[in-house]
């Protein structure tokens, strides 16, 4: 009876018990998973089999069958037969896998290791960025020289106003993408990450322009792991043969390269011509050229090679922006009090550029944090090899294991949480955190479960970016529109279902219908 749904149903909204019935369907096979006994779980094949999924469809049902088997078996399942790891374990408490942070080593597994195009690309192509993909000096010598400008705080803080430009002009023309609005998310995540790069604004022109082919070609590419991860494939990979499909991939890299080559080399002639312009000159590309100039430095040949993988890495972070904007769709009431602070607080204006910004707009932030409890866009956002051996309770982890942490599992566990499938920002406000302070159920504020993007050396460089972009593109939105989905008979978020492309991204994209607060 708290379930709003439910209520619907009781008032006699039979489109609600229709949306209601179809959703428990959905979720009707997931706990029929067969126990494998001391072993804490049992072969992916096996348990896909008991949901009625094969291999192939993996990639439509990571986040079910993650939180399946935590149901099932607890804090720690150990999948076996998981292609191309073997031994996969699965661990479900933030601090459990804390500890194994701390037992990284200077060189620690994690982000775009082993990515198979990309690594095969700069394996082909002799190039000393393959380092970036593995562990060691070279991948320290590369992260470091991408990192500084980029990741800390106030770097990234430094690039706001560039960044809510980009987003006032993404905002104009998003009405015309009801239809489309996972090609606008990805087209306006990707606008903001090239206006931090280059230090310039693309105009309303760049949905037609070769942007929009690279933004194609990136979500190709990053979804191309669990293809890449089938049994031929990996047979194929470790008998040295190349695929079809993994000669379609490369031919993608190479075109995206050579893109990103001609937009260094103009931006590089124009900057030794001294004709860049102030933002220009206070973009991260240049501020990066800057510092690797010179004796030990990165070569810029090397450095374009990164630079492209860090583009590509910006058409796959729309996932969270998406799913927020579904969530707030399906909640007016949710809409109208985060339109009402914003409106409040900026006036129409722009997020400040600095660290306060979670104080001035905590209903924001937590739209953005709720979203990411009930939706994850990675649900295992952090995956680790271990480079000593551990142990887990009982359960011994030999050096080499792969350990990956399910982040939903306690964030959606209804022993920890109240109506845990129903969109609730509130429950991330100051004083609802503060009263769950002490107790079980404040795990879920753990800083692993936080964001999807890492933690750890290997953090996601962009990570802290990728925030403020997820803010800003919020926030221009919904003080220039309210919206709603155009289907009334959709629910829940969970209804369009789920499929892994890179990211976690809705199945079935639903139609938007925006209307504009300001005439």
């Amino acid at each position: 009876l708290r379930c709003p749904t439910m209520l619907k149903v009781f008032k006699g909204d039979f489109g609600a018990l229709r949306s209601a019935a179809r959703h428990v369907a959905s979720l009707g096979a997931l706990p029929t998973i067969p126990s494998a006994g001391k072993d804490r779980g049992g072969s992916v094949q096996t348990m896909l089999a008991a949901m009625g999924l094969k291999f192939h469809q993996l990639d439509r049902a990571l986040p079910e069958l993650y939180n399946a088997a935590h149901r099932l078996h607890g804090d720690i399942v150990v999948w076996e037969e998981w292609p191309p790891h073997g031994r996969l374990v699965q661990l479900s408490c933030p601090r459990a896998f804390t500890a194994l942070l701390k037992l990284e080593g200077n060189f620690p597994s994690g982000g775009f290791e082993g990515e198979p195009a990309l690594c095969r690309y700069h394996e082909e192509q002799g190039l000393q960025t393959l380092g970036f993909f593995a562990r060691g000096p070279q991948w320290r010598r590369y992260r470091g020289a991408l990192e500084r400008e980029l990741l800390a705080p106030q770097a990234a803080r430094s690039y706001l106003a560039i960044m809510q430009r980009s987003a006032a002009i993404s905002s104009r023309f998003v009405s015309g993408f009801g239809d489309r609005m996972d090609e606008y998310l990805v087209m306006a995540s990707h606008n903001i990450f090239h206006a931090v790069f280059f230090g310039r604004v693309l105009g309303d022109s760049s949905l037609s322009s070769a942007a929009s082919e690279f933004c194609r070609d990136s979500r190709r590419v990053l979804a191309a792991n669990a293809e890449l991860g089938q049994p031929h494939q990996v047979a194929a990979a470790a008998a040295g043969e190349t695929t079809a499909e993994l000669l379609e991939l490369l031919a993608t890299i190479e075109r995206m390269q050579q893109h990103v080559n001609g937009l260094i080399d103009a931006f590089s002639a124009r900057r030794e011509a001294r004709q860049l312009s102030e933002c220009e000159r206070s973009s991260y590309l240049a501020r990066v050229l800057d510092r690797e100039r010179g004796a030990g430095g990165v070569p810029n040949e090397e450095l374009k090679k990164l630079f492209t993988v860090l583009l590509m890495a910006s058409s796959d972070v729309s996932s969270l922006l998406g799913w927020a904007m579904i969530h707030l769709a399906l909640h007016p009431r949710s809409q109208e009090r985060l339109a009402v602070e914003l409106e409040h607080t900026l006036q129409g204006g722009e997020l400040a550029s600095d660290p306060r910004l979670a104080r001035t707009l905590p209903y924001l932030q937590a739209c953005v944090r709720e979203s990411h409890r009930l939706t994850p866009s990675l649900p295992a956002g952090l995956a680790k090899q271990l480079s000593d051996d551990a142990s887990y309770g009982d359960l011994m982890l030999p050096r080499g294991t792969f350990c990956f942490l399910n982040i939903a599992a306690k964030q959606q566990d209804c022993t920890l949480v109240h109506d845990p499938m129903i969109f609730v920002p509130e429950r991330w406000l100051p004083d609802a955190v503060a009263a769950r302070k002490g107790t079980p159920a404040a795990i879920i504020d753990h800083p692993l479960l936080a964001t999807p993007f890492g933690h750890g050396a290997r953090q996601c460089l962009g990570s802290r970016v990728v925030r403020l972009e997820t803010l800003s593109i919020l926030a221009r939105l919904v003080q220039d529109w309210s919206f709603e989905l155009d289907d009334p008979t959709i629910c829940s978020a969970i209804e369009l279902g789920r499929v892994f492309q890179g990211a976690v991204n809705p199945a079935t994209w639903p139609t938007f219908r925006f209307k504009a607060r300001r005439v």
